[in-house]
């Protein structure tokens, strides 16, 4: 088990099949943090999930040594989490939801300046915009 750890916000396609499985690579166990109740369970129920690059030189990825927590419903365990590195991959328009993601949104600004405040290796920052 690694000793590094990043605390994801957003669990959706680009979080898992993207930021996370980048973080898993690097050495990282992730902490997922999102406010979809489905997608929490579906990841909390798993031990790993498969990432499927397409293209030319296709490659499949097991990401495995994660952890799943609803921002919502368990923001002092998500706050306990946030460690050495801070990822958040939020689409904007979950950011506009209140008070659903307060929490989140929260977190997310938090995220800014985790380097200073943790001395974190990683900050990356990933806001999708849906419109």
């Amino acid at each position: 088990m690694s000793n590094k750890t990043a605390v994801h916000f957003g669990a959706g396609n680009i979080g898992r099949g993207f930021v996370a499985q980048f973080l898993h690579a690097s050495g990282y166990q992730v902490i997922f943090a999102d406010v979809n109740d489905d997608i929490i369970a579906e990841l909390q129920a798993a031990d790993s999930y498969h990432v499927h690059e397409v293209g030319e030189n296709s490659t499949s990825s097991v990401v495995d040594n994660f952890r799943a927590l609803n921002s919502r419903t368990h923001e002092a365990e998500v706050v306990a989490a946030i460690a050495a590195a801070v990822a958040a991959a939020v689409a904007a328009t979950a950011l506009a939801l209140a008070p659903a993601a307060a929490p989140a949104t929260a977190l997310v600004r938090v995220a800014h300046h985790a380097q200073q405040i943790l001395g974190a290796e990683v900050l990356l920052v990933h806001v999708v915009r849906l419109s």
